[in-house]
């Protein structure tokens, strides 16, 4: 009985000094936050994003600190899609929106089919008022463009002045410099296309030169069946695609090679040139500060040539949001983010362009200076952005996939240009 009664003092002294470390615990912590641990008069609002971008999710996480410092009642989570491999925005946000996280500000790629589906919020005219290019569906606003992005030919400078090689005036020319490229010894052209993803950049030159130059309303044409992937300037797309590959102009592992090793490839002379967006400038000088960045939007043959601006990526905020009692907040916010002193560190970031009624003043490197003068005084500008807007959705990653295919002899060009019609006309019917 004694040796029992010891035992139950021991149990009981080990449960109060357990009790005591806990309460210790919880009395002593003024600066540490437990997990599972809100503070219940803190608002939370949280805002997605594409995921597999690290100088912007960098960006946006510095914007969140920054807005929550002026607003210490407002907490600002910033969620990236699933980085899966191969997998497109719109697919990440369909997850986000399965696991029920679909709320708050969402970085939007398809306005309208969230809007068809009542999953969006109207955005107030005291900020939509702010901005250029504001889309209306129905006569609403329910998104507005982060910035604008140019897309174009990045090239290494010391290779161009080396053998004296000029920027080209004309598409011909174009190939003209990929040849006299491969000649020297060096590949003309990174690509990354094991992410899938990369391929949009050559979409956004080439379906617009072949295509959109020529025909604005393709798209939205082709929705109502007035013309088709199997139409001869489509071909002319996918044949001068094929050609880059025909010729030998494409690094040889392109079909692996991820988006961020095309930077490498490019810093260190393997490639001459890369078809990508001005975001990139930023990542090319954290790998190769020495690097000379060089840069001509890609021509067509047509007397006018095409600058592609694209505005494709916007904020918008759900109906999930303003359900929630957050809509006041996740205005708040995106005010912050195109206020004046916070916008222009975006956009020297991500080396974008406004988007905003009034410029912007900010630190720019010398290149990023010539391609804001050309878009606003040279050429057509298009948002040639497939997977967005009135393209149904899927289609975009069905189209990657086949271009991949096609580059690799699987099939060829009209087998190609049937497979697109039919996957377009499928998910449109659906």
């Amino acid at each position: 009985m004694e040796n029992r009664k010891k035992v139950v003092g021991i149990i009981l002294l080990i449960i109060l000094l357990l009790l005591g470390i806990l309460g210790v615990r919880v009395l002593t912590r003024p600066d540490t936050v437990y997990l599972n641990e809100t503070d219940s008069t803190q608002k939370i609002l949280s805002v997605t994003i594409g995921g597999g971008d690290a100088s912007w999710e960098s960006c946006m996480n510095e914007v969140a600190a920054a807005y929550m410092k002026e607003n210490s009642d407002i907490k600002i989570v910033i969620k990236t899609t699933e980085n899966i491999e191969n997998i497109d925005y719109e697919k990440g946000l369909r997850i986000e929106e399965a696991k029920g996280d679909l709320d708050g500000i969402v970085e939007m790629r398809n306005v309208n089919l969230y809007q068809a589906n009542n999953k969006l919020a109207e955005i107030p005219d005291s900020l939509a008022d702010k901005l250029q290019e504001v889309k209306k569906i129905d006569g609403e606003v329910y998104s507005v463009p982060r910035y604008y992005s140019c897309y174009g030919m990045i090239y290494n400078k010391e290779i161009f002045e080396k053998y004296n090689l000029k920027e080209p005036k004309t598409y011909s020319e174009f190939l003209e410099l990929c040849e006299a490229l491969k000649e020297k010894g060096i590949v003309p052209l990174a690509m990354g296309a094991g992410d899938l993803w990369h391929l949009d950049n050559w979409m956004k030159i080439l379906f617009s030169k072949d295509v959109l130059n020529e025909n604005p309303e393709w798209i939205s044409m082709c929705n109502e069946g007035k013309v088709h992937w199997t139409d001869q300037e489509v071909i002319h797309f996918l044949t001068d695609f094929d050609e880059l590959f025909e010729k030998g102009y494409v690094n040889p592992e392109y079909d692996v090679a991820k988006d961020s090793e095309t930077i490498e490839q490019l810093a260190s002379g393997q490639n001459a040139m890369l078809c990508s967006g001005t975001w990139m400038f930023s990542q090319i000088e954290k790998v190769s500060p020495q690097f000379q960045i060089g840069w001509f939007f890609v021509p067509s043959d047509s007397e006018t040539d095409t600058i592609n601006l694209d505005g494709g990526w916007e904020w918008s905020i759900t109906k999930k949001c303003q359900e929630e009692g957050l809509y006041d907040t996740a205005v708040s916010f995106l005010e912050f983010f195109y206020r004046k002193d916070v916008y222009k560190t975006v956009l020297q970031s991500m080396n974008g362009i406004s988007s905003l009624n009034e410029d912007v003043e900010y630190d720019m490197i010398p290149v990023q200076q010539q391609i804001i003068k050309s878009a606003k005084e040279t050429g057509k500008v298009l948002d040639a952005s497939i997977g967005t807007g009135e393209t149904p959705e899927g289609f975009a990653n069905k189209l990657y996939s086949y271009l991949l295919d096609m580059s690799q002899k699987k099939r060829s060009i009209q087998e190609t240009t049937e497979l697109l019609e039919q996957e377009w006309r499928n998910i449109v019917e659906e």
